[in-house]
């Protein structure tokens, strides 16, 4: 038998061996060079642009609490749908918050590493809000009588929110003359409601157009209903939480005992040196390194908010690189 055939067939038999299960890495990935192993991670979960949306979602969930130390107050709520978008172009989403499938709740800031409202101007639930498609809040107070008021906020690239333009229709007992009166303002100061008086007179085709410009609705932002998707997460993980250092371990642990139960008499022998290691962790992902009875480097790949896990091998002396393997699973399964 030829010298380099005896080789490739060593090499076969001590990936066999290398994983948890012994598993063949017959459709492995090569990652990284050949000087070293490197680690790899996971791909960032769909529609994620920043940290921002995960502490969105966390503090949906009721996980974590905004800057005044208070929860989501409709956690779960069936009429309650919410959208991770960038309403002012600086690559980080607003989280914006609506109920009953047309009134907007609240737009909500990540900002300062804090969870905290961007103060648009709303009158509330008598009228009629939306994200119109110049990603402006408009706010419309159109439920009162004598009265139709509309303010247009927009969110700059510091997070603040300001008034860029207010229009209002007076009429009945609120209009002084006795007749319809129309009035607008850019960029109105802060305290423009008590002000109004203030405002430029416009006509009543003015108003108008100036309504039908500004409620012109963005259709491109995508709402999810609250109900339905933390139901989906609780479904898919078992658990609001994230998962820790110390949860990953044990699982990992668990998975290689449960797949090759040959290990626990190992484990208590001096004849092995086996270990299982934390290799890294962060936010997003852990990474736990075993050491087999083969002395092949296996590490498992965790998603920390969906348990998802993919595996790698890496022999030292034997291979160049670590390896994807066929090998996955979901850590939670092995939290026992």
């Amino acid at each position: 038998m030829k010298r380099g055939v005896i080789a490739a067939m060593s090499l076969m038999i001590v990936l066999e061996m290398a994983a948890c299960g012994n598993k063949r890495a017959d459709d492995a990935e090569i990652i990284g060079g050949a000087d070293e192993p490197t680690t790899i991670e996971l791909p960032s979960e769909a529609g994620m642009e920043s940290d921002a949306d995960e502490h969105f979602l966390e503090y949906l969930r009721g996980n974590e609490a905004d800057a005044n130390g208070e929860m989501f107050r409709a956690v779960g709520e069936a009429d309650m749908e919410y959208a991770l978008y960038d309403m002012n172009g600086d690559g980080v989403n607003e989280l914006i918050v609506r109920e009953y499938g047309s009134w907007i709740y609240d737009i909500i800031l990540y900002k300062d590493d804090r969870i905290q409202s961007a103060n648009v101007e709303n009158f509330g639930s008598s009228g009629v809000t939306l994200i119109n498609d110049r990603n402006q809040f408009v706010s419309g107070d159109t439920g009162h009588e004598g009265r139709k008021i509309y303010a247009v906020s927009e969110i700059d690239g510091q997070g603040d929110a300001n008034v860029v333009m207010a229009f209002v229709n007076y009429y009945d007992d609120w209009a002084a003359s006795g007749f319809p009166e129309f009035y607008k303002k850019e960029n109105p100061p802060q305290d423009y409601l008590e002000n109004i008086s203030k405002f430029d007179p416009i006509t009543e085709a003015d108003f108008n157009s100036l309504v039908e410009e500004y409620s012109k609705e963005n259709t491109s932002i995508v709402w999810i209903s609250l109900k339905a998707d933390i139901k989906t997460y609780e479904e898919e993980s078992g658990s609001q939480k994230r998962i820790n250092d110390d949860q990953a371990l044990v699982a990992i642990k668990n998975y290689c005992l449960t797949i090759n139960p040959g290990l626990e008499d190992m484990i208590n022998s001096d004849d092995y040196t086996i270990y299982w290691d934390i290799d890294s962790s962060d936010e997003n992902q852990i990474v736990v390194l075993y050491r087999s009875f083969t002395a092949a480097l296996n590490r498992y790949y965790i998603d920390t908010r969906t348990g998802e896990t993919y595996v790698t091998v890496f022999v030292p002396g034997i291979t160049d690189y670590e390896e994807r393997t066929d090998e996955s699973f979901n850590v939670r399964d092995y939290f026992h």
